[in-house]
């Protein structure tokens, strides 16, 4: 959440026991700093020698006040009534007067709270509709309130003339404003949250200040009044950098310096009049201050809308992402129905084929009109047998798909000579007319038999099912990197090299026209044993042709 979206909710006092007392203390000692601030800084303002009565070049109180009812709420205007009165009544002006200009300045107070909480007014400064705000509502409008009230009463109390009205007016009008302009920006955007602050930035403030001191104590001697656009740079510096704390400290500290070279005596050349150098003072410095806070809020609501923006690109990069999850998992329904599809058909296919061979072989044997000689017999014994050991085979290689599934397959490792037991498994392989060449090394590994068996059995029977009849098979076994290599090659179709990698992912089918036999868990069960073994499965292309699966198998750690 960016700073400009916090709202400071003061919490509610507890109306009951020690709670109570807290915020009663606290807020009697809100009240206490308020006045006594006010006080102290009228009567450092009325001791300048640039002083006009009741009205000084930079009325600070009128800052702390507008500051002081945005910070903690209206409920202090009556420390401002009594700060206005004391620092009146201190000078020598009428008991009656002083009460009468300290109305004006808790009326110009309590208005311009008014004015800027009724249009949104933000404490931080950070919108430009904000500085407007400050600079029209507060600034301007508020603080003729009080130059109006304290002049008339200044008036009637016999203290100016009328011919001077207009004048007392404009000063003490401009001097309020000043006040808001550098004292209660400066103490709006001081006091208050400071999570933005960063550490690492110290010592580029601790120089920039520094410098800005040096400058400013340089320019504003005398005649070098005409190099003040020295300064502007290290300005701009502060309130880029530091945005709206960086503005209001920079330019009050330089407007604080220019005004103690005024009343040294160090006015601009061709201003030797006080006031006329105090006039040039305020429409300097408010000119600047106005300028950097402009600039400062323009550049935070620019960061504020790159925050936006990159939070709508992050909503949209998280939105694409849930799109393509979604659309993947649709795609992932997908193929599941479709997988699902061929595992039917194939289950219907390849459990029915032995099941009805092996029930008609039986009914046949049954039969009591069926002459059958001996030789007849055992044939359809092996036959049902045959179909038997197809239909076993082929419940066992669901069941050990579903072992695998839930890691309860282990390993049961012995030294056998591999070579010899890829041999033996050949000679039980149905081959349905394609021509087998063995290239078997007598390699003694240690590994789990049954698995390998499967391998070699499952590998071999891939590669008759899915070659035209006549197709040559090669199964070799030999020694590879202190492990064994079991491959099995055939000269058919080969598999595309988009399906390599698919094609040993459960009821992945080579083929997938409806003839085509099989559950397509063979080869997952190959990749899958070879795993186990801490080994991989892959398929390449044959030289000269067709397909070549291999599995290694490494030596044991």
């Amino acid at each position: 959440m960016s700073r400009l979206e916090v709202v400071r909710a003061s919490p509610r006092p507890d109306t009951g026991g020690w709670g109570f007392r807290a915020t009663r203390n606290r807020d009697l000692g809100r009240l206490a700093i308020v006045a006594g601030s006010y006080v102290v800084s009228a009567r450092i303002g009325l001791s300048l020698s640039v002083a006009h009565g009741s009205a000084t070049p930079v009325w600070a109180p009128t800052g702390i006040s507008l500051a002081a009812l945005l910070l903690f709420g209206r409920k202090v205007w009556p420390a401002v009534f009594v700060g206005a009165f004391l620092a009146n009544s201190m000078t020598p002006v009428p008991i009656g007067l002083a009460f009468a200009i300290a109305v004006g300045n808790t009326a110009e107070a309590l208005l311009g709270w008014f004015l800027l909480t009724r249009i949104g007014f933000r404490n931080g400064l950070e919108r430009v509709h904000d500085v407007i705000a400050l600079v029209v509502g507060a600034a301007v409008l508020s603080t003729a309130v009080s130059a109006t009230v304290g002049v008339t009463a200044s008036l009637f109390a016999g203290t100016i003339a009328s011919s001077t009205y207009l004048q007392h007016w404009g000063i003490w009008w401009v001097g309020d404003m000043m006040g808001d302009l550098l004292v209660a920006s400066l103490l709006l955007v001081w006091v208050g949250r400071w999570d933005d602050w960063r550490r690492s930035r110290a010592l580029e403030a601790i120089v920039l200040l520094a410098l800005l001191v040096a400058v400013s104590a340089f320019v504003f001697a005398g005649s070098r009044w005409i190099y003040s656009f020295l300064v502007f740079p290290l300005l701009l510096w502060a309130t880029l950098r530091f945005r709206q704390r960086g503005a209001t400290l920079a330019v009050f500290l330089t407007a604080a310096i220019a005004l103690w070279r005024i009343l040294e005596g160090a006015a601009p050349v061709g201003l030797s009049d006080p006031t006329a150098a105090v006039e040039a003072f305020q429409a300097l410095f408010g000119f600047v201050v106005v300028s950097l806070l402009i600039v400062a809020a323009t550049t935070s609501e620019r960061a504020v809308a790159e925050e936006t923006l990159a939070e709508r690109e992050r909503l949209q990069e998280q939105m694409r992402k849930a799109l393509d999850r979604e659309r993947d998992a649709a795609n992932e329904l997908r193929s599941l129905d479709e997988m699902k599809t061929t595992f039917l058909h194939a289950v219907s296919h390849d459990l029915r084929t032995p099941l009805a061979s092996i029930f008609g072989l039986a009914v046949t044997l049954q039969r009591d009109d069926v002459q059958l000689v001996v030789d007849d017999r055992r044939d359809l014994a092996e036959r049902i047998a045959r179909s038997a050991r197809k239909l076993d085979r082929l419940v066992n290689d669901l069941l050990d798909v579903e072992r695998i599934d839930r890691g309860v397959v282990a390993l049961n490792r012995q030294a056998i000579d591999v070579g010899a037991l890829a041999r033996a498994v050949v000679q039980d392989v149905e081959l349905g007319g394609h021509p087998l060449q063995v290239d078997a090394d007598p390699i003694v590994a240690k590994v789990d038999a049954v698995q390998i068996e499967r391998i070699v059995e499952n590998l071999v029977t891939n590669a008759v099912r899915h070659t035209p009849e006549g197709t040559s098979v090669w199964l070799g076994v030999r020694a590879q990197g202190g492990g064994v290599l079991i491959s099995v090659e055939d000269a058919g179709p080969g598999v595309p090299p988009r399906e390599r990698s698919s094609i040993f992912r459960p009821f992945e089918r080579a083929d997938p026209r409806e003839s085509a036999p099989g559950l397509g868990i063979g080869l997952s069960l190959v990749s899958a044993f070879a795993e186990l073994h801490g080994g991989k499965a892959w398929v390449e292309e044959r030289i000269g042709g067709g397909a070549a699966f291999k599995v290694l198998i490494p030596e044991p750690t």
